[in-house]
């Protein structure tokens, strides 16, 4: 993922050691790096800020969203941590409980669970990693599946029943399930010739249209956010 490390290191002073040490384009191993041996607040924090990276990549606004974080959560790293020591420890489920019992301002399920993504993979268990479930992800599994995940707040069992049945996959295509979720975001809305119904059709224009909206400004992009997770609760019934 190819990011521009100026806007980071300017907006983001505390945390530039991390960011000085992240290459031009950052891969996930480069960011799961920063989740191995988590022990304390600042390298939860740096773990974080690597996540973010990677997750945002040339995004604008995402040095302002991830600094927005971590500066209007009080004991922000602290609170982080918390969500980071299970997940490590290789209890995924915990740890997103963790994170929905105590959220923090600003960080949804889409951001939330890369950061848990990167923290799962230091616990060295390929059972135990925790997939990211963005809204990609969740409009993909909409169209596509019975079940329709919703990522406007932190809902323990949508992320248990979606960690389920894509586990049930990676086990049938010998896969971890890491990958499973990887092919499921890179197929994006492409749905096949021959195949497209109104349903479909719709998942597919809203897909575009959360990707143009996240090229607005944040402030921008913060109020439409619940539209279109309205609209795709109410297309997806």
């Amino acid at each position: 993922m190819r990011w521009y490390p100026r806007s980071w290191r300017d907006r983001l002073v505390d945390y530039r050691s991390v960011l000085d040490q992240l290459p031009s384009q950052v891969c996930r191993s480069d960011a799961a790096e920063w989740a191995v041996g988590i022990d304390n607040a600042h390298r939860a924090g740096e773990a974080f800020v690597a996540a973010m990276v990677w997750g945002y990549g040339p995004v604008g606004y995402g040095p302002y969203r991830t600094a927005r974080i971590l500066e209007e959560n009080e004991q922000a790293t602290e609170r982080l941590l918390k969500i980071a020591e299970p997940a490590v420890e290789g209890d995924r489920m915990r740890a997103f409980r963790q994170a929905a019992n105590s959220p923090l301002k600003h960080l949804g399920v889409a951001f939330g669970t890369k950061f848990l993504y990167f923290c799962s993979l230091a616990s060295g268990d390929d059972r135990a990693i925790a997939p990211v479930l963005d809204s990609v992800v969740a409009d993909w599994l909409s169209q596509h599946t019975p079940f329709s995940p919703k990522i406007d707040s932190w809902r323990p069992k949508d992320y248990e029943r979606y960690v389920d049945l894509l586990q049930c996959w990676a086990d049938q295509l010998d896969e971890r399930i890491d990958t499973v979720e990887q092919l499921i975001f890179d197929s994006e809305w492409a749905v096949p010739a021959g195949t497209r119904t109104p349903t479909a059709d719709i998942a597919s224009t809203l897909a575009q249209l959360r990707r143009l909206v996240n090229d607005l400004d944040p402030a921008v992009t913060d109020r439409c956010e619940p539209h279109l997770t309205e609209l795709r609760a109410l297309t997806s019934c």
